[in-house]
């Protein structure tokens, strides 16, 4: 069945580029290095449009990514915030990406006119597909507004957008893979660009990290796609190198290219592999050759003997019976809702309000590598969420908008298992009684999360409920090492909530997220671990919102729920079947959550998720 597949892939990529070349215009000029000499008297001009969130290079605030904001905030401003062409003014700069994927230049540099477009001469005269490799590019990586685009002949229009860019991204994943930065050709490109354009998701965003982020997931998780890279790039041959190099696309930040957890184990010599995240697109696992066949059921934690090399030595490599020899397996983590097991908490000063989970989502779980890590893959088509609904009133229907993936570790070892996030309602101010964040008088400050993003402060505006007062970045700080069992899953979740009394169903678990229709794309990441959240001068007060027996309520004498203890798996009991001693945790702060047109307050957010105990067998 798998090759199967994979033969339908590799053929519906070959129709893909065969399709694009007889409607397109065709070009035999393959990249080549070095680049043909330049053609003297010769002027090679190309040009496009420049197309970004709200027309703008600029980055304004936006935290996209953590769930609760998108649903209360900024459902209005996400679809405002479309992409279309730049005003004039806007530089557009001609580089050389390198393999490592900085820029060599610029060469030359033309800004846009009114209608966003650009017209760039060439160097010397050559053709933009002579050279390995030509990239035009607005934007910067430090404010996290790069957005590129690879140059491939000059009869194209050579536009600049998130898609673009998005393509770029993913041809620099595989380049650091060990794929040739040159292998891909004139048509190879222009496919891939076309497929990517044709993606049935719509991206939208309020900034151009937010925007590429989304269009690399979408792009990451279309097989077609990785079928066309497969084709048009070929892996760099090494002596270590097996015969076919299998890539799992991983989604990146706007400045990070792959998102990638990487445990550091000192105390074993042995291991070397680090467990990786691949939350956009799940991992293709081929077996490696020469390994023996497994005969009977896989112990979930190595023996002794499978973690000792058999030629020791300071540079000792896994042997083949050092790698466990687990199939994949399929468990399925049906939600247990109830006030201790799957819900989402919403807590603020005055209330807290619970609401329960239901569903079931199916976990690919993969062979154990040489550190005791087990990749987990969640399919879209095995995700079932029931519809979340507040006080008989609000209704939301939750899917996954991208297959996606996480990890657990039978051996512990990772670094980042609990996590803590702060954020701060002022910090015009110093730090009050009950402590903050240092005073930002200028309202520039900025924390990089995990995860590659960047979280800025902001300035509330005249329409917020404060104007003038400094929002900090909000901080997130992961501690401790995973202990045995320890899992963390990435989900990519589409939101759409339901008008004030429908009963309409919610869309099939596989129907793509269309933010046109009010549908919102969020990400983040679940542990095993403890979520806390801690909101500082929290409804801009000197108050603090944190975990707390006494603190909330009317009388101020109800907890304060703003932490989840999660709790291990257990790698034998999901062996086993078993998936009920394990729980999962997340939190997130919101700010000025509108309850009405004269009431904003400020909440934290917690969810929970455990699976229910399997049915014995009779």
């Amino acid at each position: 069945m798998m090759r199967s597949k994979k033969t339908l892939l590799g053929i519906a990529a070959a129709t893909w580029v065969v399709l694009l070349a007889a409607c397109g215009t065709e070009s035999k000029l393959d990249i080549s290095h070095p680049p043909p000499p330049a053609t003297p008297g010769v002027q090679v001009r190309v040009g496009g449009q420049v197309r970004m969130p709200e027309g703008k290079v600029a980055s304004k605030d936006a935290w996209v990514t953590y769930a609760w904001n998108l649903f209360v905030r900024r459902a209005q401003a996400l679809f405002a915030a479309n992409v279309r062409p730049v005003g004039a003014g806007v530089p557009v700069h001609l580089s050389i990406v390198l393999p490592d994927g900085s820029l060599a230049g610029p060469l030359t540099t033309a800004a846009t006119g009114p209608d966003g477009r650009y017209s760039l001469v060439l160097p010397d005269g050559r053709d933009p597909a002579s050279v390995c490799r030509y990239v035009v590019h607005v934007g910067d990586a430090a404010s996290g507004s790069l957005t590129r685009a690879f140059l491939t002949a000059a009869d194209d229009q050579q536009d600049i957008d998130f898609q673009t860019e998005a393509l770029v991204r993913l041809v620099l994943d595989r380049v650091r893979a060990g794929f040739d930065l040159c292998a891909a050709n004139v048509t190879e490109l222009r496919a891939m660009l076309a497929r990517i354009r044709l993606l049935p998701d719509v991206i939208v965003g309020s900034n151009a990290a937010d925007v590429n982020l989304q269009a690399r997931q979408a792009a990451g998780a279309d097989e077609t796609l990785q079928a066309l890279l497969d084709a048009a790039m070929a892996p760099t041959p090494t002596p270590v190198r097996t015969p076919r190099f299998t890539f799992t696309a991983s989604p990146t930040r706007s400045y990070t290219p792959t998102r990638t957890f990487t445990g550091t184990r000192t105390q074993t010599p042995t291991r070397t592999s680090t467990p990786t995240i691949t939350p956009s697109r799940p991992p293709t696992r081929t077996p490696t050759p020469g390994l023996p066949t497994p005969t009977a059921a896989p112990s979930a934690v190595p023996t002794e003997g499978e973690q000792t090399p058999s030629t020791p030595g300071p540079t000792a490599t896994p042997t083949p019976t050092q790698i466990a020899q687990q199939e994949e397996i399929v468990r399925t983590c049906v939600l247990r809702a109830g006030s201790t097991a799957s819900r989402i908490h919403v807590q603020a000063r005055d209330l807290g309000l619970s609401i329960n989970l239901s569903g079931r989502q199916e976990w690919r779980i993969g062979p154990m590598d040489a550190n005791g890590v087990r990749q987990i893959t969640i399919p879209r088509e095995g995700t079932t969420f029931g519809r979340l609904e507040v006080a008989g009133i609000v209704r939301a229907c939750v899917r996954l908008s991208a297959d996606s993936s996480g990890f657990i570790d039978c051996d512990g070892g990772t670094p980042g298992y609990n996590t803590l996030v702060e954020q701060d309602h002022n910090t015009s101010n110093p730090p009050g009684p009950a402590g903050g964040f240092p005073q930002d008088p200028e309202c520039t400050a900025s924390e990089t999360l995990p995860d590659g993003q960047v979280s800025r402060a902001s300035l509330e505006e005249s329409s917020d409920p404060h104007p003038g007062v400094c929002r900090s970045p909000v901080r997130m700080t992961r501690t401790d090492a995973f202990p045995p069992g320890g899992m963390l899953l990435v989900q990519n979740l589409c939101l759409r909530i339901l008008p004030l009394g429908s009963n309409e169903p919610c869309p099939q678990p596989t129907e793509p997220c269309d933010p046109e229709e009010g549908e919102l794309m969020l990400s983040g990441s679940i542990t095993s671990g403890t979520s806390e959240v801690v909101i500082y001068d929290v409804d801009n007060t000197t108050e603090v919102l944190r975990d707390s027996p006494t603190g909330c309520g009317s009388e101020r004498n109800s907890p304060c729920i703003a932490k989840v203890e999660g709790s291990p798996f257990g790698c034998a009991e999901v062996e086993a079947g078993d998936l009920s001693r394990g729980k999962l945790s997340f939190g997130f702060p919101v700010l000025d959550v509108p309850l009405s047109e004269q009431l904003q307050i400020d909440l934290i957010g917690t969810l929970s998720v455990v699976c229910q105990r399997p049915t014995p067998t009779p």
